[in-house]
């Protein structure tokens, strides 16, 4: 079931990462934050209603949307999920166009202050629109790759990522990466920068990972 909605969420232009269950998937929230969480009622280990609770106790994920998908059209669980903090309550089976339908009609309401044409930090400027890095004026050449990595660090400045949630978070698509191989990835993104001064921005946290630390 869940393979099957994130397919059909695939073709219809979402881009979708999965988690089997809550622990997984808050560590894909919290390192990519989604503009939506599909969450199944029964998970294991933790039920989804407690899990939704748990996202809206959070500062950082209170404000995310979340779809609640049940096996059971019962008014009483349904309550419990708004009363949660749910934006929408699914009886399971659901048809994939009417729940594409429900999510778009959420994300059109929901603030989109976190998506911007332009993000700029310490003297570099992420174009999300014509796919750019500048810096002083001067465009910064990279690959599709190094550009997804630097938007990402870019989106989270300060916060130190490991090997592991940084290949979630970036290389989605389910492609089978060594956790050493982000190394590589980073290298290549710090001499990037280094055409424009901006190396150092990426910085190695020993022992653990990775983060973009702004200029104080």
């Amino acid at each position: 079931m869940r393979h099957a909605l994130a397919n059909a969420l695939g073709r219809a232009g979402f881009r979708c990462r999965e988690a089997p269950d809550a622990m997984r998937a808050q560590t894909a929230i919290v390192a990519s934050r989604p503009d939506l969480v599909l969450l199944d009622w029964l998970l294991p280990g933790m039920s989804g209603l407690d899990y939704l609770r748990l996202l809206k106790q959070r500062s950082e994920t209170r404000g995310i949307p979340v779809v609640v998908l049940s096996a059971r059209a019962d008014e009483c669980e349904a309550v419990m999920a708004f009363e949660s903090g749910a934006d929408d309550y699914v009886a399971k089976p659901v048809g994939a166009r009417e729940l594409i339908a429900r999510i778009r009609a959420i994300l059109r309401r929901a603030p989109r202050g976190h998506d911007t044409q332009r993000i700029s930090i310490s003297g570099l400027t992420l174009d999300l629109v014509g796919h750019r890095v500048l810096a002083q004026g001067r465009n910064c050449r990279m690959s599709p790759g190094e550009y997804r990595l630097l938007e990402f660090f870019m989106r989270h400045p300060g916060v130190v990522y490991r090997r592991e949630q940084l290949i979630e978070a970036v290389w989605a698509s389910g492609k089978r990466l060594d956790p050493r191989s982000v190394d590589v990835h980073v290298r290549r993104l710090r001499k990037a920068l280094a055409q424009v001064g901006c190396d150092a921005l990426v910085q190695t946290v020993h022992g653990v990972g990775y983060r973009f630390a702004p200029r104080v």
